[in-house]
């Protein structure tokens, strides 16, 4: 009854505002419809708008991306029953609510939206890879310009992630830590 014809039953929450803590849209401000922000193959592409991890690190030295810079953070997560035997639906879900949390409580009073399996509260969500859990930091610039990266990738490391670790590796970015990537070894779990 819940879910989209084909797919499981579970259907993923609305998007959820860090500064009130509530599902909005980036608090109450307006979005620009976009198409998905996600890899080719998946909605239609980020291929163009990926950026290295240290983009944003920089961006946020020179005053690009400031506390007041709207963010969006895509988590990407497998939700199909169907991709394997021992596929768990309910671990994908718990971590994207874990690192939800996690991202909420590192960048308390920044304007965020965690995002599960979409871009925008404003369009549909699109189904998922088999196995995935990105995790993807987007935001538009001063000119109207979209900006990726990549915080975290299942499909690219093989393993979950440390809720905690990647809110902090996503912290210190924001901090213009570059060398906030290096964090890749600590921020995943066994």
């Amino acid at each position: 009854s819940g879910g989209r014809p084909g797919g499981p039953q579970w259907r993923p929450p609305g998007a959820i505002d860090s500064l009130t803590g509530g599902r909005s849209s980036l608090s109450g401000h307006p979005t620009q419809q976009r198409g998905p922000a996600y890899p080719a193959g998946v909605g239609g592409g980020l291929d163009n708008r990926v950026r290295e991890l240290a983009f944003l690190a920089r961006a946020a030295q020179d005053g690009a991306v400031t506390d007041a810079t709207p963010l969006r953070i895509i988590v990407e997560f497998c939700n199909s029953e169907h991709y394997s035997r021992r596929h768990d639906t309910a671990r994908y879900q718990d971590l994207f609510q874990r690192v939800a949390l996690c991202v909420q409580e590192q960048l308390r009073g920044r304007r965020v939206e965690i995002l599960p399996n979409t871009t925008s509260s404003q369009i549909p969500p699109v189904d998922p890879r088999p196995g995935a859990f990105e995790v993807y930091v987007d935001w538009d610039d001063s000119m109207g310009r979209t900006h990726t990266v990549v915080l975290f990738s299942k499909l690219e490391t093989m393993r979950y992630p440390k809720p905690e670790q990647v809110a902090a590796r996503l912290r210190a970015l924001l901090s213009g830590n570059e060398d906030a990537s290096g964090f890749m070894g600590d921020d995943m779990l066994p």
